[in-house]
């Protein structure tokens, strides 16, 4: 498997993945924290993952390198 998606280019903090610009979760959430610091982080995590789901229209962009191990030891099970 891969280390990175080939097709990844690293720019700074944001990655070109699939032709599509990504950037950290985590540092999304960290950004508008400092930025609207009145607001609940519960609040901005809602908001990020409403966009983030209208923006993408639902598809996963990436997921963990783990999600493939899992899923091809749980596939590899089925098989049997």
């Amino acid at each position: 498997m891969y280390e990175t998606e080939p097709s990844a280019i690293v720019d700074g903090a944001a990655l070109t993945i699939d032709g599509w610009r990504v950037v950290s979760y985590a540092q999304v959430i960290a950004r508008l924290a400092d930025r609207y610091p009145e607001r609940p982080l519960h609040e901005i995590e809602a908001i990020v993952d409403r966009e983030a789901d209208a923006f993408t229209g639902g598809r996963v962009l990436v997921v963990p390198l783990g999600v493939e191990e899992g899923a091809a030891e749980i596939l590899g099970r089925s098989c049997s």
